[in-house]
């Protein structure tokens, strides 16, 4: 079905394009929309914070947010950057746990604000979309997976690593481009480093011949090269 004409285009769009909701009906996406309470946040406000309970969850429409966590002396480290489309504490919820994180935005959002209950419901009265929901949670499990196998490495093969997983195209029979989904100090932040730092690495991995960046367009020039000094 098109989007429903009482619901906006492009929160029609984020709820139809999150991971989560992929196999519900649109039916049931549009019970959710329609029950949905948007709010605006501006750059830095918090949206939920961590220890928080989850009874409301939200999903992004315009603008992105981070999950992040303040140690003691106040130092952040990103878990993740929440885009379009993407939800914020629904799979704590599901699992009765707080928020592990807090949330801010990064520009001015809008996020669609939900009853976890609503959720839960839909859940219930779509198997499909149940299981759409499992196998969301498995790849978020891999995920964690992916960035604890990171820690043991310095910061340039921290680099290798995330940029190895990216979407690429290949450029020639050992090479291929890559898109930073993020800016350099969000890359920082989610590989628990300094812009600085981060800059020092790229220039190393430049210089050691394995890849080659300009602002977030990376060619990984020696494919073989990166794939041996990570261990694959």
């Amino acid at each position: 079905m098109t989007h429903p004409t009482d619901i906006p285009a492009d929160v029609w769009a984020a709820f139809r394009s999150n991971a989560m909701l992929r196999a519900a009906s649109d039916e049931g996406v549009a019970g959710l929309a329609r029950c949905a309470r948007l709010r605006q946040y501006r750059k830095s406000e918090f949206i939920f914070h961590e220890g928080d309970q989850v009874e409301t969850w939200g999903l992004v429409i315009r603008g992105h947010a981070r999950a992040v966590h303040f140690d003691a002396e106040g130092h952040a480290t990103t878990f993740l950057t929440i885009w379009p489309g993407d939800g914020i504490g629904a799979r704590h919820g599901l699992g009765g746990l707080g928020f592990p994180f807090d949330v801010c935005a990064e520009d001015d959002v809008t996020v669609a604000l939900l009853p976890l209950s609503a959720l839960r419901a839909l859940l219930l009265a779509e198997p499909a979309a149940a299981l759409s929901v499992i196998e969301d949670l498995s790849a978020q499990l891999v995920n964690v997976v992916d960035m604890a196998k990171t820690l043991r490495l310095g910061v340039p093969d921290r680099i290798l690593y995330y940029v190895s997983r990216l979407p690429r195209t290949a450029v020639a029979r050992n090479s291929y481009r890559v898109t930073l989904p993020t800016s350099r100090v969000e890359l920082a932040a989610a590989l628990g480093t300094s812009p600085e730092t981060l800059s020092r690495a790229f220039q190393a991995l430049r210089k050691d011949g394995l890849i080659r960046a300009d602002g977030n367009a990376v060619i990984v020039v020696d494919e073989r090269g990166l794939d041996s000094r990570l261990g694959n």
